[in-house]
This record gives C-alpha cells, sequence and structure tokens, in this order.
C-alpha cells in the first residue's frame, strides 16, 4: 500500500504514520510512505494526504491528474469546510479533515472512506481538466498579490502600477473572495505559499 503524506509538521506525520499503520497492518497491508505529490508517487497512491492552508484547496495541483482510483485526504487547521464550494474536478472527492479531530474520529473517517473506495472503485473514472472548477488569479491580482508579498503599501501599489487606492482594495478583497481567505494573516500566507510555488514569483517587479 503506497500512501503519500505531504505534511511538513514532522510530529504530526509521526502520528499519522503511526495511525494509518495501525488501522492497514491489521487488514493485511504493509504501508509506504512518500511525501512528495508528483506524477510518478500519484500513478502509484492509494491514499493521498495532502496539508491545505487556507485557499488552498481550490488550486490546481496538476500532478492529481495522474490519480488512480484512490483515497484522498485534505487536513485543514481549522473547522472551515472548503468542500462546500465546486473543488477541482481531480480533488472533488477529497475529504476535509480538521486537525483538531480527535484521533478516533480521524481513525473512524479513514477507515469508512477506506472501505466505500474498495467498494465504489471500479464505478471511478479516471480525472480529467475539461470544465474544472479550480480558481486563479487574474494578472492584476497577481502584480498586486505579488507587491503586498514584498511588504508594499496599499499607497505605493497604487503609484507601481498606475491605480488608485479603492482599485488595489478592491482587488484585495476580491480575492480574498476567490480563496475564501478570512483575514490579512491567511491571505499573506497563501500568497507566501505560492510565491514558493512559483505561481505569482514571475510577476515581481513588473
Amino acid at each position: 500500500m503506497h500512501i503519500i503524506i505531504n505534511e511538513n509538521d514532522a510530529l504530526f506525520y509521526s502520528g499519522l504514520t503511526h495511525l494509518l499503520n495501525d488501522i492497514f497492518c491489521h487488514q493485511g497491508y504493509t504501508p509506504c510512505y512518500s511525501r512528495e505529490i508528483n506524477k510518478s508517487t500519484v500513478e502509484t497512491a492509494d491514499i493521498i494526504i495532502q496539508s491545505l492552508r487556507p485557499g488552498e484547496a481550490f488550486l490546481c495541483y496538476p500532478a492529481l491528474y495522474y490519480r488512480k482510483p484512490s483515497l484522498m485526504i485534505g487536513l485543514v487547521d481549522d473547522n472551515d469546510r472548503a468542500d462546500h464550494y465546486p473543488l477541482p474536478l481531480c480533488a472533488n472527492d477529497r475529504i476535509i479533515i480538521s486537525r483538531k479531530a480527535g484521533t478516533e474520529n480521524i481513525r473512524r473517517t479513514l477507515k469508512q472512506a477506506w472501505e466505500k473506495l474498495q467498494t465504489d472503485a471500479e464505478k471511478t473514472r479516471k480525472p480529467h481538466c475539461y470544465g474544472c472548477k479550480h480558481r486563479t488569479m487574474t494578472s492584476q491580482q497577481k502584480r498586486v498579490a505579488a507587491s503586498f508579498i514584498e511588504g508594499c503599501s496599499v499607497r505605493h501599489i497604487a503609484g507601481k502600477l498606475a491605480l488608485n487606492s479603492k482599485s488595489v482594495f478592491a482587488h484585495k478583497h476580491s480575492l480574498m473572495r476567490k480563496f475564501q481567505l478570512k483575514n490579512d494573516h491567511q491571505l499573506m500566507m497563501f500568497l507566501q505559499i505560492q510565491r514558493v510555488k512559483q505561481s505569482i514569483i514571475k510577476h515581481v517587479g513588473e
């Protein structure tokens, strides 16, 4: 059994592996683990566990196109239910679990979801991209976001991009609504993650 756990918190990762071993070793499986989500790991993964910070549930992850029928779990820091909104087609069966959930709740959710997957696996269609609901930033939103990451004030961004301050605020609020971000902290965390992933870094300085 191949399990991907895309999680940076070493303690949480260790706890998950112990829990998964306890669940599946008793069923006769021998779990082996990967950390990275990419084409080669996704193609063989039976379970994909992905750490999701605010806004990330709505993004496109191209490697997920190569999923075989597999159990997909999204870990969130609070009880926000991103699955109440249209998700990318390659992850629209993702089950959201709060990190604050108790061990027994997580155990029960995983076991039930795995049992359901075994029943429905043959009915599961290969992911496709046509009509996908994943969300993206407009070019102007990317420029505004890149400037926020640089620490620029609204006034500075307005002057830099030849906009008025109200337009900068409008782009910011539109971006927050699009990715269901509740506050400036979540916005900055989301933008920093995207910068690391090279999603908007090329727009810095434009």
